[in-house]
């Protein structure tokens, strides 16, 4: 049978492969065996990140080996387990002989088991039996000692009535007498101890009895016999309390120490601090406030609110009458730290008179008195404070009901909120004016040392000091008075910001109720509000923001931090403004400057209708051009509140501004008259080529352009005198300088011509000379003069690259001036439906007419070099050709665009109509017919190249300009 089970052949697998037991990580077998396994829960947790037939073949492979496992176990014992039966025999009969001990044994341990079990009931009764019996015995010894403690109660309460009532007037032998008929002892009195304090003693006795039976009667709470003795325990609490009253009083009156010590101590005993407390009240504290603060009708209609005072009266009370009881309550190791006389006696009373007496000193209604009772009354708490022996005392006092309500009565919330509306309205009031009202001289040296231009800066600066004055702060809202600064500031940024944004436009302005201030006003109000912003700025950063850091300096230093940075952001956002308002001043000088520059207009009109000779002189607008800049530069305002750098900034700006607009309407000018030159030059010549007559017309050598930009050329002169007047440097500003080389006449040759003779001079004939008068110097003077004269003279050959380079710059925008024609080839092939072109556009024989005017002039011929002229034609041929290509390009490119762009749309309508893509009539496109006119005027330009000398093919700007418009076929020159 063991042969038969055998363990199967192991494979090359087992032999080799990993381990059964190597399972990964997250296949744990040992979870299979605990008792709360759940498949389905298993399963689904493991398919969330291993694959199913992973898992699977895990499984599998689990299950396998725990098949082979369980055949192993088998084989290993089958042999015993085969051979048990062999070796099992009379079985039966020995359990029988085993049995019958057994059962006996069961028999005694039964028997011995009842016998315990009554033992130890009989046990259990005896203890309940004692217990109870113990109960009982306390019971009834709480309650015998109940009987003797309230018997010796009213024993000694019986004793007090035989004290004589004078015992303030020291009757002593017959107190004696008593004390010694009843019995008790007469050692304080030969001890020399006051009747007073036999008595105080006495109800400090009673008092701990007292607090015994309090004891005794909890413990014994429901009783018959309590409930029969609570009539006699009431009527001696009630004696002992208005014995203990009697004697407390008597104590406060005569300040007795040790009576009163003995009286605290007994209220302590019995738990009755409050009665204590209110006698004191009630007995001490309230005549002498109701003395100050009185609180009957007739107070209430002839008093006033005014709490200072009265503190100072009520705090003079408490240091004469008071003081002794409060140093005895606070006295070290005396147990009667329990008692609260500041809060439930002193402070509770005058709470009280205040509330009857003035109760309008806790209306907010009236700020500045409420904050002066308010102050006077945090005063007043410090004070009471002063008397606490040590800090937990002082957390005690304010910990106390009364402290709390005390207090409350002060409504901070309405105070503040009366103080935004009375300094927010006092800013807003100012705000809302419609013109910047100046601060008159005698209140500006008087309020703020001349800073201050302006009200509602004025406003502004006097507001946010409010906020932090003494009569105004409270230390409590620190956080919302300066959130109110703040807000101050952020509203009169914002005033000044909304003005000066609908200054921009009319619009704006009507539609902004309050910014009527600034359109009315005119730039040199706005000198006022930029000294005003330097002013506020530095002060927010500087005095302003130290008094509010020196005022929150208990706070702690990250809160410090927080405020300082808040304070200064406020500065820096008024600084931010500056830009706005020099921009607002530049705008305004502009247009008033522009006013004159419009008359530019009418130098056309002088030269086209009167055939004035050229002109000589500047024109007289050029006078007012810059005239508002200069009456606003050296007017007494910015001569007095603007710094040097805020005046070269408004000076450079609008300089800058009213140049560029100046060049704007002078290029315009030039260009429409050129434009008009060109046109009346062909209608000329079309005329004379009609009548068979030359086209050289010696009487017009000098053209209305050429007059028109020889006066404005001579403005510009007068202009730049102008600006060199306010300090301006005509030449460094780049608006000047293109405007110069606009409307310059061809003059520079005679410059480059100066400039090489002077050069050719100093290097010559002044060198020789001036080495000849130094001849008795050394021989190293003399190379050292002959190198610095010769230096001298390379400078000036080296400013020759300028003047070419500015000679060149100035032909080119002429000529641009003509290329810009270009544009209207593409309306003219788009609009009319022209068929190819066959010759090129008129606009060509312009483009290189200013080159060849200044190269086949007179100055040029006379002065310029051959050098010289070939380097300015090819560099200048170069430049247009290189512009012309741009243009060109830009042309063409658009055209293709919107040609594949048309096409496309064509297509697509014939789709949906059915029809054939192909249309016969449009072979040629308008943009063929573009590429083509462009193609023939390049021709035409090259043949005017060639005219200057120019070889067209060599230059690669215009091969590309070539082979970007050549037709196919036709694209190598």
């Amino acid at each position: 049978m063991a042969d038969t089970v055998s363990a199967p052949p192991r494979s090359a697998n087992d032999l080799f492969a990993d381990p059964l037991d190597g399972h990964p990580l997250w296949f744990k077998p040992e979870l299979f065996l605990s008792p709360n396994f759940d498949s389905e829960s298993y399963i689904s947790e493991l398919r969330t990140f291993v694959p199913f037939d992973t898992l699977r073949s895990e499984l599998h492979s689990h299950l396998s080996s725990l098949n082979h496992e369980l055949i192993d176990l088998i084989n290993r014992d089958y042999a015993d387990f085969v051979n048990l039966s062999t070796k099992l025999v009379d079985v039966d009969s020995a359990v029988v002989r085993m049995r019958a001990p057994l059962v006996e044994l069961r028999e005694k341990i039964e028997q011995f088991r009842s016998s315990v079990e009554g033992a130890l009931v009989a046990l259990k009764n005896g203890l309940k039996q004692r217990s109870d019996a113990a109960s009982a015995r306390e019971v009834l010894e709480l309650l015998l000692d109940t009987f003797h403690v309230v018997s010796k109660v009213e024993k000694l309460i019986k004793e007090l009535p035989s004290v004589p009532a004078d015992w303030s007037n020291g009757d002593v032998s017959s107190t004696e007498k008593n004390l010694m008929s009843n019995g008790t002892s007469v050692q304080h009195v030969e001890s020399g101890t006051s009747l007073r304090e036999t008595q105080s003693m006495l109800l400090e006795r009673i008092a701990s009895e007292m607090n015994r039976l309090k004891f005794y009667i909890a413990h014994a709470q429901n009783l018959p016999f309590i409930e029969n003795m609570e009539k006699r325990i009431q009527g001696a609490s009630l004696l002992l309390d208005a014995s203990l009253g009697h004697c407390f009083v008597d104590g406060l009156e005569h300040r007795d120490a040790n009576a009163i010590f003995n009286c605290l101590r007994a209220y302590a005993s019995i738990d009755n601090t409050k009665n204590a407390e209110e006698i004191f009240r009630t007995t001490i504290v309230a005549p002498l406030i109701q003395k100050i603060i009185p609180y009957g009708p007739s107070s209430l209609a002839t008093g006033s609110n005014e709490l200072e005072s009265d503190y100072v009266q009520v705090n003079q009370c408490i240091d004469r009458d008071c003081k002794f009881l409060l140093e005895i309550s606070f006295e070290e190791n005396s147990g009667l730290h329990v008692f609260d006389f500041l809060a439930n006696s002193i402070l509770k009373e005058v709470l009280t008179a205040i509330q009857k007496g003035k109760p309008g000193a806790f209306s907010p209604g009236r700020p500045t008195e409420f904050l002066k009772n308010y102050k006077a009354s945090l005063k007043f708490l410090s004070h009471l404070e002063g008397y606490c022996p040590s800090s937990s005392a002082v957390a005690k006092f304010r910990a106390q009901s009364v402290y709390n309500e005390f207090l409350k009565q002060w409504n901070i919330g309405v105070y503040f909120s009366l103080r935004f509306q009375e300094i927010a309205g006092a800013l807003d009031s100012e705000l809302v004016a419609a013109s910047l009202v100046p601060v008159q001289d005698s209140q500006s040296s008087h309020r703020n040392s001349q800073d201050l231009t302006l009200k509602q800066s004025v406003a502004l600066l006097n507001c946010m000091e409010s906020c932090w004055r003494e009569d105004v702060l409270v230390l409590s809202c620190a956080d919302k008075f300066l959130r109110l600064s703040l807000q101050l500031l952020s509203r009169y940024s914002n005033w000044l910001s909304a003005g000066l944004a609908a200054r921009t436009s009319a619009n704006n302005a009507r539609s902004n109720s309050g910014c009527e201030w600034a359109i009315r006003a005119v730039p040199e109000d706005f000198i006022y509000i930029i000294h005003d912003i330097k002013c506020l700025a530095t002060k927010v950063s500087g005095d302003y923001l130290q008094n509010v850091l020196q005022l929150l300096s208990p706070c702690s230093s990250d809160v410090l931090a927080v405020v300082k940075q808040s304070v200064l952001q406020g500065g820096k956002s008024l600084n931010d403004l500056l830009p706005l308002v020099v921009k607002t001043i530049v705008e305004t000088l502009v247009e008033k400057s522009v006013q004159d520059l419009k008359q530019l207009k009418g130098i056309t009109a002088t030269f086209r209708m009167t055939n004035k000779p050229i002109p000589t002189r500047h024109s007289p607008y050029v006078s007012g051009v810059l005239r508002p800049l200069e009456t606003f530069l050296r007017g007494e305002r910015a001569t007095k509140y603007l710094t040097s750098e805020i005046k070269k900034e408004l000076r450079d700006r609008a300089a800058a501004e009213i140049t560029s607009r100046y060049y704007d309407l002078a290029a315009d000018l030039v260009s429409v008259a050129r434009k008009t030159e060109s046109s009346l030059q062909r209608i000329r010549q079309g005329a004379q080529r009609r009548a068979g007559a030359s086209s050289d017309i010696s009487e017009h050598n000098v053209s209305d352009t050429d007059k028109i930009c020889r006066q404005l050329f001579l403005d510009i002169n007068e202009y730049g005198k102008k600006l060199a007047e306010l300090g301006v440097v005509p030449k460094e500003m780049s608006a000047y300088r293109s405007l110069w080389q606009y409307v310059a006449p061809p003059g520079e040759e005679s410059i480059i011509h100066d400039i090489k003779c002077l050069a050719t001079e100093v290097s010559g004939d002044y060198l020789q000379n001036v080495l000849q008068l130094l001849s008795p110097c050394s021989s190293d003077v003399l190379a050292v003069v002959k190198q610095s004269v010769l230096q001298g003279g390379k400078s000036l050959n080296d400013l020759l690259p300028l003047v070419v380079k500015t000679i060149v710059e100035t032909l080119v925008e002429k000529s641009v001036q003509d290329l810009k024609q270009l544009k209207g080839i593409t309306a003219t092939f788009r609009m009319t439906n022209k068929p190819i072109p066959t010759r090129h556009s008129p606009y060509v024989s312009g483009v290189l007419r200013p080159l060849e005017t200044f190269l086949r002039g007179e100055r040029a011929t006379k002065y310029l070099t051959s050098e010289i002229k070939k380097e300015l034609r090819d560099r200048a041929a170069a430049e247009i050709t290189s512009r012309y290509y741009d243009l060109a390009a830009d042309l063409v490119s658009v055209a293709r665009k919107t040609e594949s762009s048309l096409q496309r749309i064509r297509q697509g309508a014939q789709r949906r109509a059915g029809a054939s893509s192909d249309i016969s009539e449009h072979n040629v496109s308008d943009t063929d017919k573009i590429c083509r006119q462009l193609f023939l005027d390049i021709n035409e330009y090259g043949k005017k190249l060639a005219e200057l000398g120019v070889v067209p093919k060599e230059m690669s700007a215009y091969r590309s300009l070539w082979q970007y418009v050549a037709p196919p076929g036709e694209e190598s020159l």
